[in-house]
Order: C-alpha cells, then sequence, then structure tokens
C-alpha cells in the first residue's frame, strides 16, 4: 500500500491533477488523504478525463459533513490502459454513509441545552474531538437499562451487591456494525477506528499523576482500569470519576431531571443509596460549605497538573486530549447542576484553571 499524494480535495471547487501514470496493473489498494473532506462514496477521474466530469465527482464528493484528515481507501481499477484511468472512491468513515449513534440520557427539555451526565459528555467531547459523523439519541432515564440490554451492550460495572449497573453512553457506528458503551470505551474506538480523524490522537503519551482516595465508599460504581490500552489514561479517569463523584451530592438539588420521569428517577435514586426521600440529599448551610470547601481542595491538587505547561489552557499546554476531555465533561455537569453563584465561584478557584479549560474545549462541546 503506497501514498497517492496527488489527489487533494480541499474544496468543492478543487482541480485534481493525478501523477500516476496508466500501466497495466491489477487492481491496487491506495491511500489518499483528503484534508476538510467527507469520505462519501463516489469516483475521481484522472487527469485523463474531462475536467467537466472530474469536477462534476468532485462537487458530489464534497459536502456534508465536515472532516479535518480522514484517511480514504481507494482502489485502483487498471485492468487496460485505453486513455482513461479510474478511482473507485470507498467511503472509509461509514460503509454507507449513516452517521454513528449516540446515545445520550433525557434531561428537561430543551435536552441539549441540559444535558449533564459526566460520561455521556465524555463521548460527546470525544465524537467532537474526532470529527466524526453522528446523531443523538435521547433516552429517558429509567429506559437505560433496557435500551442497553435491547442494544446487546453488556454492563461493565456493577453495584456492590453484584447487580449491574445499567448506564450511557453508547455508540452504534454502522460502519463498523459495532455497539460500544461505556466512555472509555468509546474514545479507544474512536481513536482505533479513526485514527488520523479530527483534532488527531485522543490519548498521546503524557504523565497523568494524578491519584484521589475517597475517604468513605461511593454510592455509584466507577470504572475498572483494564489490563491493556491506555493504562495511564484510564487510571486518571477512575480517579477524575471518584474526585467529582465524592462531591456530587453539591449537584442534586439542582439536577434538572425531565419532568415527565422525575419522580421515578428520584425513587431509583433513593433506593440505591439506601436513604428515605430525595430532599435527604439536600446540602445547606454549614454542611454545604464544608462539601464545598472539599470539592476546592481537590481540585486544586488537580490544578498541579495543569501547571506543567502553561502554553495553553490543556494539560499538555496548547494540545487537548482525551485527559482534559475528562475533566471537561465533570465542569460541564457542574456548569449545569450548581447554582450559578456557585458555578462562579468554581470557575475563580485555582486562578481560573478550570474556567479556562471548561472554555477552551467549547470548540468541542456541540451537541447534536
Amino acid at each position: 500500500m503506497r501514498e497517492f499524494p496527488a489527489l487533494q480535495c480541499l474544496q468543492s471547487n478543487a482541480e485534481v491533477h493525478p501523477t500516476h501514470t496508466c500501466a497495466p496493473v491489477e487492481d491496487e489498494r491506495l491511500v489518499v488523504t483528503l484534508p476538510n473532506s467527507p469520505a462519501k462514496g463516489g469516483r475521481i477521474y484522472s487527469s485523463t478525463a474531462s475536467s467537466k466530469r472530474r469536477d462534476n465527482r468532485l462537487k458530489r464528493l464534497h459536502g456534508g459533513p465536515r472532516y479535518c484528515s480522514p484517511v480514504v481507501i481507494l482502489h485502483l481499477h487498471q485492468a487496460t490502459c485505453k486513455g482513461e484511468t479510474s478511482i473507485d472512491l470507498l467511503p472509509a468513515m461509514s460503509s454507507n454513509s449513516q452517521p454513528i449513534v449516540f446515545y445520550d440520557i433525557a434531561m428537561r427539555p430543551p435536552v441539549e441545552k441540559n444535558c449533564c451526565s459526566p460520561n455521556p459528555w465524555k463521548a460527546r467531547l470525544a465524537l467532537n474531538f474526532k470529527a466524526v459523523p453522528y446523531t443523538t439519541k435521547w433516552v429517558p432515564l429509567p429506559d437505560v437499562a433496557k435500551v442497553r440490554s435491547g442494544l446487546k451492550v453488556p454492563a461493565v460495572r456493577k453495584f456492590a451487591d453484584g447487580s449491574d449497573f445499567y448506564t450511557l453512553p453508547i455508540i452504534q457506528d454502522p460502519a463498523t456494525n459495532s455497539a460500544v458503551g461505556d466512555s472509555y470505551d468509546i474514545a479507544v474506538y474512536l481513536q482505533k477506528t479513526y485514527p488520523d480523524s479530527g483534532a488527531g490522537d485522543l490519548f498521546p503519551d503524557q504523565k497523568l499523576d494524578y491519584t484521589f482516595t475517597p475517604d468513605s465508599e461511593i454510592a455509584v460504581p466507577l470504572s475498572e482500569v483494564p489490563q491493556s490500552g491506555f493504562i495511564e489514561y484510564a487510571k486518571f479517569n477512575v480517579n477524575v470519576d471518584a474526585a467529582f463523584s465524592t462531591h456530587v451530592q453539591l449537584s442534586t438539588q439542582e439536577f434538572p431531571f425531565d419532568p415527565a420521569t422525575a419522580e421515578i428517577s428520584k425513587a431509583e435514586f433513593v433506593r440505591r443509596a439506601g436513604v428515605s426521600s430525595w430532599d435527604d440529599f439536600a446540602l445547606v448551610g454549614e454542611a454545604r460549605e464544608k462539601v464545598k470547601e472539599g470539592l476546592r481542595k481537590t481540585l486544586g491538587e488537580l490544578a498541579k497538573l495543569f501547571l506543567r505547561d502553561n502554553s495553553g489552557p490543556f494539560i499538555m499546554g496548547t494540545r487537548a486530549t482525551y485527559a482534559d476531555l475528562i475533566v471537561g465533561a465533570w465542569l460541564r455537569m457542574m456548569r449545569a447542576t450548581l447554582p450559578s453563584s456557585e458555578w462562579e465561584e468554581l470557575r475563580s478557584w485555582h486562578d481560573g484553571i478550570f474556567a479556562k479549560l471548561h472554555d477552551a474545549l467549547d470548540v468541542y462541546a456541540e451537541v447534536k
């Protein structure tokens, strides 16, 4: 397999000037990178083809979802040389031009504004980072277990009593006929399946030596660290989840439940926590200030990672990675669930490090 750099489709009116010479070759596989172009099916003709027909093919190819640098697999068919070389374009991003389906939890309408679950936010940020086309399917909170079971995606976490913890996100990718959940597994899948798409590598090598040990048991089971893959990021994910989950009680009273399912959802959380009512989660007065101060100190330790490279708002300075998306997803939850005055207070902590991170990730925060 060799590169065929002459095919460049930077804009819909771009000219194509292939340099490949016509020679009697069997079906030869070629790779071409099309920056800023979609990976749709079609046919591009070489310079021996008429310019009008070539331009029409290009116009049909260009358009639709924007990709930064998808790699498209081509087949060059040259059984004979009769004055024209044709190249069949096979889409690499999706075998049938269908977008990925991303399953997120439906909150209070408008759902696009109020979506706040941190793990789905990790997946959304990763999908936007990789610039792959997707649509969101909103799932009522009481239906999550049924939907996940129906998609035949097994639960990967369990409650303390051994029962399965069914949660979102999940993605379905028609290009590979794959269904993947949870958020970390989705990020790994996107990186391995679309390594050169969007902003590039989600998992570049870096030292993520942040640890957090909770003082008490966390009610919601956390992800387990896998035995292979991007272990440094997996460990970081678990520690960040633990850090924010320990203080998540700050978010309960402003949580934007869908009114249609709010009472059922609250009853389930009450059952899991072993308390008598939803009001038992309320934090007021001195008790709230104590938990808030605990979060401030916890984020102070996390902020040290972002001080290593002050060239930008991310841990690696100007380069965003999945580690930044993990923290950013939790910040999205805090923005949606804290009282506005407390969110502004959080933004001011530690010289505004987390405000800068949150705002810098706006570029990947589109809700589709």
